[in-house]
């Protein structure tokens, strides 16, 4: 049973979609598309003789509009480059970057319960590369990351810490799931599985003294 499933939820995006929005975001990423060519009209590579079909969620702007055209073929672009450059990779970090400019670029703001795509890179991870960003980047041709230096038992500095708590409270929001300990535990370890470096739950209950305490720690700056 899939986790839309069991929470009653039907699923915002279809897998194609996912994926589409993966290379859209990627096409920014490499500045072959994105945001500034969508909301100026500005030229795209167009990607060679890549395949037109491309699977779109409905967007905020009507069909005919030219800025669907746009996204295609930034997303052809993205495409067609990875199979000139099997070289190139994207990290999670560089992923949700980009994503936020893509979102801003199409005048999409994040608010609590909203479906917003492009996804982040933990759906991404999730949806098609079975659980982790190295599957995800697998399956769409993409080289894997370098692998990071260990990190040992980092120091974090008082910002690192709530910027996890904040950053664990949007993935919650776009999730549409509780902020508990248990969903934090989830979501770190995948976060130290693509290489970033965040305090464990048990460090931030510890740091604020509750988990209410740690949740509510954003709020204070």
């Amino acid at each position: 049973m899939t986790s839309s499933a069991r929470s009653g939820r039907s699923r915002a995006f279809t897998d194609a979609q996912v994926e589409a929005g993966f290379w859209l975001v990627l096409a920014h990423a490499l500045r072959v598309g994105g945001p500034s060519a969508l909301v100026t009209g500005g030229d795209v590579d167009e990607g060679g003789g890549a395949t037109p079909s491309v699977a779109l969620p409905d967007l905020p702007f009507p069909g005919d509009s030219p800025h669907a055209g746009r996204i295609r073929s930034a997303i052809l672009s993205a495409r067609a480059r990875v199979a000139a450059d099997p070289s190139l990779t994207l990290s999670v970090v560089d992923h949700d970057r980009a994503r936020l400019e893509v979102l801003e670029g199409l005048g999409r703001v994040s608010h609590r319960g909203a479906a917003l795509w492009p996804v982040g890179s933990r759906t991404v991870s999730v949806r098609l590369g079975g659980g982790s960003w190295s599957g995800a980047l697998t399956r769409f041709g993409l080289a894997l990351p370098a692998p990071s230096r260990p990190r040992g038992n980092r120091r974090f500095a008082e910002g690192d810490y709530r910027d996890a708590v904040r950053d664990f409270l949007v993935h919650c929001s776009e999730a549409g799931i509780p902020a508990t300990f248990s969903a934090y535990g989830s979501w770190s370890a995948a976060r130290r599985e693509a290489g970033i470096a965040v305090p464990t739950g048990a460090t931030l209950r510890q740091r604020f003294g509750t988990w209410s305490g740690a949740l509510a720690a954003p709020r204070e700056d």
